[in-house]
């Protein structure tokens, strides 16, 4: 098995700035080591050479002196067992460079380059990304042994680092190159509407070039894993990240940022690893400050939790870093992991709910309905995969239920064995499936859903006393021949002396469709997003207890909602994590709220025993009835139980070092 497939990396990656390049490798390993790091990324090349390259184009650090970076630290770490991935950005080159060649860069509209504090933006058609970028990468791989290669910034870019778009580039090589691929000129225009054979041209030029370098690695060394933002079959691992930003982080505030990346990737493919960075700094223009101890903490363990590994990341060397209250935090998780990763390098998933990935989620119109239907499982801890929507027909009829957030996913893809519930807009364009589905014919679209609500009735255990839910945003009026939650259209809206009027009318929120075998719900508006946007607990409410109906179930817990629960199978038996989110509150992230006795219950399968996997400790448990339930003394950020299987029942975990409360 290659080594990234082991999963077992803890990785601390030093975004060297140029005048890093005189730092003594000794020391930086000595503190990897005393960080329970096994892996370390560093700068390798590309804006700025960490190593004496015999290129004539590439721009050395002048820091390095008469030393070589990049090779006394691989040899330094290699002697203490840390691998060393790395790290390539040739989306920019040095002033000096691009004064020189000029015909490697981007071009705008106007011809113009994009010059950037001492850099140039370059183009991946251009001769430089498309060929000696490849010497680069042969040069480096051929001196020095490194385990694996991170290519930054890959692909085409036309965002500079104050956030403005310059638009398609117009250099030489795309114009020649998009004119032979499809016979049009380039599109010129900032923030239009790309036309599709520009995309396509985009994607498969990346996609081109990805494989070039991947089988130019793989040359030299098939043990070497590539690392970069693609899904690819030319990638070992998808580079993810949890980061933050002043400017552009999104309200409400995404929690689940690192659960959602690497389950994404995990669930998605069998031959690619998640590799997801928790981002210390507070925003790119702002490196040297660190977010929240606990928001660093939490996002490390939810990466444990989804059955990735930690990454960690901090621009610059560790000793003069500004900011060091994080520190303690990613050793405190490294240690655990380290302890115990033959538990935690291979997961196995026992989730029956699939919840269907947009697939370009982050410029779809979707983004708040599968991040509100996310959060809502999590709350009510509910064991489900993320899978992405392109993905979703390699994994046809293994589960009990798919939920399709706001995208019209083929049927035939879901399978025949599998219960869907969808909502937004999802299905209401497509007649055939709509009704083969859910029984449903579209009728039209109510847009305006100021003081409408949906009249829950008595079928909803989550609502005791709660009768009218609001609804808001668009509702698509579908007759099914079996409907619940009946639409009550807005009526007089005014002073309160004039409001009221409002009925149940003849359409239906909810459509179900009881079949053999399988119940399925279609939700034609976006409880998703009204969930995700404003938190009303009836939407969370209304969408359980229809998941409920069709044969959902949670992990049986009495935990609260912002204690996030993990439960899959492991090496030598099944693995209950939860992760401590009570410390959240809006924008601030405190220190969680101590969470005693909780009890958790799943199937005993015939185990009768429980490891607290931070304390070393056997838990309370009991059969009672088919469940085993475990009550954990403590949570405080992280607890990890072990259920052994009865043939590895005399598995212990390491000791722990000190009384340290995770």
């Amino acid at each position: 098995m290659p080594w990234w497939k082991e999963n077992r990396m803890r990785l601390a990656q030093f975004n060297l700035m140029e005048t890093d390049a005189g730092a003594d490798p000794g020391e930086l390993v000595r503190w990897l080591k005393s960080m329970h790091a096994n892996a370390l990324m560093t700068g390798a090349g590309g804006i700025v050479s960490y190593y004496p390259s015999r290129l004539p184009f590439v721009y050395a650090s002048p820091a390095m002196g008469g030393h070589d970076m990049l090779g006394e630290l691989v040899s330094a770490c290699h002697a203490e067992g840390i691998r060393v991935i790395a790290r390539f950005d040739f989306s920019k080159v040095h002033e000096s460079v691009a004064n020189a060649h000029p015909e490697w860069l981007y071009r705008d509209a106007k011809g113009r380059s994009v010059l950037f504090n001492g850099t140039v933006h370059t183009c991946l058609s251009g001769e430089y990304q498309w060929n000696l970028s490849l010497d680069i990468i042969k040069e480096c791989l051929t001196r020095y042994p490194v385990d694996g290669v991170y290519i930054n910034m890959f692909g085409f870019q036309t965002i500079d680092y104050a956030g403005i778009d310059h638009g398609v580039c117009q250099c030489e090589s795309c114009r020649r190159r998009y004119r032979e691929a499809s016979g049009q000129e380039l599109p010129k225009g900032v923030g239009q509407v790309l036309p599709q054979s520009y995309l396509d041209y985009r994607q498969t030029m990346a996609d081109a070039m990805l494989e070039r370098v991947y089988k130019l690695i793989k040359s030299i060394n098939p043990e070497i894993s590539v690392c970069t933002h693609s899904q690819s079959p030319y990638v070992d691992m998808v580079h993810t990240e949890s980061n933050y930003a002043l400017h552009r982080e999104p309200k409400p505030f995404w929690l689940y940022a690192s659960s959602d990346q690497c389950r994404m990737i995990n669930d998605s493919y069998t031959d690619t690893s998640s590799a997801n960075c928790v981002i210390n700094a507070a925003d790119i223009a702002w490196r040297f400050m660190g977010v929240a101890d606990g928001l660093n903490r939490a996002r490390l363990w939810q990466n444990i939790a989804a059955g990735s590994q930690p990454e960690w990341c901090i621009v610059g060397l560790p000793g003069g870093y500004p900011d060091q209250a994080n520190f303690e935090g990613v050793r405190r998780v490294f240690a655990f992991h380290e302890r115990n990763e033959q538990y935690l390098g291979q997961r196995r998933s026992l989730a029956d709910i699939v919840l269907v990935h947009p697939e370009q989620i982050r410029f779809c119109t979707n983004t708040g309905e599968y991040m509100g239907i996310f959060k809502a499982l999590k709350e009510g801890h509910y064991n489900f995969d993320v899978v992405f929507e392109s993905r979703i027909g390699e994994v046809k009829n293994r589960y009990r239920i798919a939920i399709v957030p706001g995208i019209s996913v083929d049927p035939a893809l879901l399978g025949d064995q599998t219960s869907v519930l969808a909502t937004g807009d999802a299905y209401h364009d497509d007649p055939a499936a709509l009704n083969d589905l859910f029984g449903g014919v579209y009728d039209h679209t109510a847009q305006e859903n100021a003081g409408a609500y949906l009249l829950a009735g008595d079928g909803f255990k989550r609502l005791p006393k709660t009768r009218w839910v609001l609804l808001d945003g668009a509702f698509h009026c579908i007759r099914f021949r079996q409907g619940q939650l009946p639409y009550m259209a807005p009526a007089r809206y005014g002073p309160v002396e004039t409001a009221g009027g409002t009925e149940p009318g003849t359409f239906h929120a909810a459509g179900i469709l009881r079949e053999e075998g399988r119940t399925n719900v279609l939700l034609p508006w976006a409880l998703g997003t009204l969930y995700e946007n404003y938190g009303f607990e009836a939407h969370r409410n209304l969408l359980l207890d229809l998941l409920d109906e069709i044969g959902g179930a949670p992990v049986e817990t009495d935990a609260p909602p912002m204690v996030e629960l993990f439960y899959d199978g492991c090496p030598g038996g099944r693995l209950i994590q939860m992760v401590n989110l009570t410390g959240f509150n809006g924008t601030s992230f405190h220190e969680p709220i101590p969470v005693y006795n909780a009890q958790v219950a799943v199937p005993a399968d015939g185990d009768r025993e429980a490891l607290d996997l931070v304390t070393g400790e056997a838990l309370p448990c009991a059969q009672d009835g088919e469940m085993l339930r475990i009550t954990l003394p403590a949570l405080h950020d992280y607890a990890a139980i072990l259920i052994p299987g009865r043939s590895t029942a005399a598995i212990r975990p390491a000791s722990v070092c000190g009384t340290q409360k995770l």
